[in-house]
């Protein structure tokens, strides 16, 4: 006789049976009744009652590895897949290498600089990172129980990847006299979440300079900018005016570089100059001519006569002085 979902079971005239459940079915079988004769009168009816007893069908849970983008959550379950013969699994508690204690399933686990867990009954979870961080996670072993014998524990395994975090550095300006070096730091107040900040290289006119090269400006002066972001203009003898832009590169070892602008600006300064005093002779009635700037000049600019004084009067540049008796 065949029990539908249940097993099959067969009796002899001798009286032998033999019962066969069907595959992982435990309970109560449906009694059966059987008769019993001795070929004479009447016959004798009895029960036979099999009852079958579980037991632990071992079942299996893979571990499970994902990735994420950084600063982006990850879901999923921990229990797709996995089923028991025995019953319904669900996830017990969960547990984080590094993390102190064990936690239920659905409770809520922090995991200092990297971010939060929770893995409910059902499987269910969701990961989500802190801030900026990248990097794997500690791993994650859960417990799973179908309600019947051994549990079982995998690992959730999880990575997240780092994305480019955009920065941003300031352009400069910066002034400096003339005849006088300047320097400072290109890098003062720039930074990046992705890792240091730090200057590829600069660009003045047509031509580019790796960091620590130093570029020399015709005319102007001599520059210098180093990886670290400080540098060093020395302005060329006596220049004074606007020094040619210069453009230089930041990156953070991340994506996208970023490129800024230093300005400078040399202020004139008074440069010092001499004249020397003249001494001409000429004969009576005989005029002379001559040139008071003979040999003398200035980095400043052309040099000219403002004006000349005689005794108690000054005349200017181009005027025409009498003196009474002398001469003009």
């Amino acid at each position: 006789a065949t029990i539908a979902n249940v097993g099959t079971l067969v009796i002899g005239a001798n009286g032998a049976y033999t019962f066969t459940p069907a595959e992982n079915y435990n309970g109560t079988v449906p009694t059966v009744n059987y008769t019993v004769t001795d070929g004479s009168g009447s016959n004798v009816t009895s029960t036979l009652n099999i009852n079958v007893t579980p037991v632990d069908d071992s079942f299996t849970d893979a571990s499970e590895s994902v990735s994420t983008a950084e600063d982006t959550a990850v879901t999923g379950s921990v229990l797709t897949g996995t089923s028991s013969v025995d019953g319904p699994v669900s996830v017990v508690n969960f547990s984080i290498d590094g993390v102190t204690g064990t936690f239920t399933a659905g409770q809520t686990a922090t995991i200092t600089n990297v971010g939060t867990l929770v893995i409910g009954a059902n499987g269910a979870y969701t990961f989500t990172p802190d801030a900026n961080y990248n990097g794997p996670v500690p791993t994650v072993s859960y417990t799973v129980t179908d309600g019947s014998g051994t549990d079982v524990t995998s690992t959730l395994n999880i990575n997240v990847t780092p994305v480019d975090d955009s920065f941003t550095d300031t352009s400069e300006s910066v002034t400096t006299n003339e005849d006088t070096a300047v320097n400072g730091s290109v890098l003062t107040g720039t930074s990046s979440v992705d890792g240091p900040v730090s200057v590829v290289n600069f660009t003045i006119g047509e031509t580019t300079y790796a960091a620590g090269q130093t570029a020399t400006i015709a005319n102007v002066g001599t520059l210098v900018i180093g990886a670290n972001g400080a540098y060093t203009f020395t302005p060329a003898k006596n220049y004074n005016g606007t020094v040619p832009t210069v453009s230089y590169t930041v990156t953070d070892g991340s994506g996208s570089n970023v490129t800024s602008t230093l300005n400078i600006s040399v202020t004139p300064a008074d440069d010092n100059f001499t004249d020397i005093s003249e001494r001409v002779t000429t004969a009576e009635d005989t005029a002379v001519t001559g040139s008071v700037l003979t040999g003398t000049s200035s980095v400043d600019g052309p040099v000219s006569v403002v004006n000349f004084t005689i005794g108690e009067t000054t005349y200017v540049a181009g005027s025409t002085a009498t003196i009474a008796n002398v001469g003009t």
